[in-house]
């Protein structure tokens, strides 16, 4: 049974289920215990880590200057 319990905890967190409902649905009494049941594939947090992408788009990451701007000042140089 508590195989079952893995499986469906693992499933319901790569369908997207937040640890908060997750705990209520499966009656777990902390998050710590929450996570020990519902294992994560590496793949999986990519797509968490990538929600911000958007964000940045048209920025430089290693300056956080906007390309345009940054491309303009180096082509007035």
């Amino acid at each position: 049974m508590a195989c079952l319990r893995h499986a469906w905890a693992t499933w319901q967190r790569k369908a997207g289920t937040p640890t908060h409902e997750l705990q209520r649905l499966g009656g777990w009494k902390t998050a710590m215990m929450v996570e020990r049941y519902a294992h994560l594939a590496p793949d999986h947090l990519e797509s968490a880590a990538s929600r911000l992408n958007a964000v940045f788009e048209g920025y430089d990451l290693a300056t956080f200057d906007q390309k345009e701007k940054r491309l303009a000042s180096l082509q007035a140089a």
